[in-house]
């Protein structure tokens, strides 16, 4: 019912031909047409050389990135490829049909910022993805690709369809996670020159900030984090703050102490992922970021405010997911210091869940409540 009252609303501001357009758009995209496609198209290449298509008509230029690279990385497994290439082709989309509010929330400019420094940079933590081919013509895009084996199957540049963000939930409830972002091998060397990782007895807990123009309601309560922060450092953690990459120097009411690495992991993937990995626990708040705990075994976090009313992209209740466990709280996938949970960001909830991830982190590896 939301959906069609949203349909009628956009009807009623932009037109009918903005809704004939927009059903055109969604036959060209769908899986129904990528299959017909993978049908009648030419046949695999012999080639063992996979080009995975990241075409920005459909796609957005941000963390959601790292669902495709998942699903094309089961594609590789399922294939045989040894590994794959990403093209990234530009947007060349009817001005009827963008999404407004998101691009004038960031602006071109930050969005394309973002298709020349976030999706490389992502790109490069896959295991399999062996770099990052981006066009400036969709036409020069299509050159390259016209004759290779492609993902997603039925892949074309009039019909675009073929990739499903929820495919990669779909995969991972039948399989689990199929495989672990990982960063580059001088990462660990690089970090390990930092003194807090130097000694094994500090337990880093990392806050992620999210401080958006583009649905605000999903925005870290900033105040209440820091005080968390120096909360837990006042039990001997290392808290680590990492300001919003779309606003890194708005950090008013940050202690530098907190953010001195977090801003290095502001703009490194790299230096973000193991932060993420190594850390005692990750918070969060619904950002781009979060993509990475959530389609992982390998990193501990508190999800806080996970389904909260007035998000036009958040869910509103936790019966809106059909893959988190609606008892446990967590993904299918995950384990039990992965961590869903409604409540909004305030310094008594966050402490709240903070002390059941320690009783849980305890309890699984037999250790005694400091």
């Amino acid at each position: 019912m939301d959906r069609l009252l949203h349909i009628l609303r956009k009807v009623g501001k932009e037109g009918w031909t903005w809704l004939f357009s927009r059903i055109l758009f969604e036959i060209k995209c769908s899986r129904v047409t990528a299959f017909v496609c993978a049908v009648f198209q030419k046949k695999e290449s012999k080639s063992d050389e996979l080009f995975a298509v990241y075409d920005l008509n459909v796609q957005s230029p941000s963390f959601n990135l790292v669902q495709f690279l998942i699903c094309a990385e089961h594609y590789c497994i399922k294939k045989g490829y040894k590994n794959y290439s990403v093209v990234i082709v530009p947007k060349e989309l009817n001005p009827a049909l963008e999404w407004k509010e998101l691009t004038e929330s960031y602006g071109e400019d930050a969005i394309n910022y973002r298709t020349i420094n976030l999706l490389s940079s992502l790109a490069s933590l896959s295991p399999r993805c062996n770099g990052v081919l981006s066009f400036a013509t969709r036409k020069a895009a299509r050159k390259l690709t016209s004759k290779a084996n492609v993902f997603p199957e039925g892949y074309g540049f009039s019909t675009v369809g073929g990739f499903d963000n929820r495919e990669v939930t779909r995969i991972l409830l039948k399989e689990g996670v199929v495989c672990e972002f990982a960063v580059p091998k001088h990462i660990p060397a690089f970090m390990d020159k930092w003194q807090f990782f130097s000694s094994k007895d500090t337990k880093i807990v990392t806050i992620t900030i999210r401080n958006s123009k583009f649905d605000p309601v999903r925005n870290s309560n900033v105040p209440e984090w820091v005080r968390f922060a120096e909360y837990v450092e006042s039990l001997g953690y290392k808290p680590i703050i990492i300001p919003d990459a779309d606003q890194p120097f708005d950090r008013d009411g940050l202690p530098p102490r907190f953010t001195d690495i977090g801003l290095a992991a502001t703009y490194n993937m790299s230096i973000r992922l193991y932060l993420y990995q190594k850390a005692f626990v990750n918070c969060y708040v619904p950002n781009g970021p979060v993509i990475f705990a959530i389609y992982s075994t390998n990193i501990n976090y508190i999800y806080m405010k996970a389904w909260l009313e007035g998000s036009c992209i958040s869910p509103s209740n936790v019966t809106d997911y059909d893959w988190i466990d609606p008892v446990k709280l967590r993904p299918y996938w995950g384990n039990d210091l992965q961590m869903f949970n409604g409540d909004v960001d305030t310094f008594d909830n966050i402490k709240k869940h903070f002390d059941e991830f320690c009783v849980r982190f305890n309890k699984k590896y037999d250790k005694v409540p400091s």
